[in-house]
């Protein structure tokens, strides 16, 4: 279950949202936090879209998700 969605974040610009539960990554089911993580860092490098199956509001819908660098997006500077 999504407990926290960033402004700006890669997952807020695809429309995902707390409260939403992330039921698949890449057409691959995943039913813990573990699994999610795994599918996810395996879908390519950084900058790769990444489709989600989501359940919102008793809808599943299908996100697709441009993957980034966590630590370029929490950067707040340039070095």
């Amino acid at each position: 279950m999504v407990t926290r969605v960033l402004p700006e974040s890669p997952a807020a610009i695809a429309g995902l949202a707390r409260g939403d539960i992330i039921l698949g990554v890449g057409g691959e089911a995943v039913g813990r936090q573990s699994e999610f993580y795994q599918r996810l860092w395996s879908s390519g490098e950084a900058g790769s879209s990444v489709i989600l199956h989501v359940l919102h509001k008793r809808t599943v819908k299908q996100l697709t998700v441009r993957s980034m660098d966590r630590m370029q997006f929490l950067r707040p500077w340039q070095a």
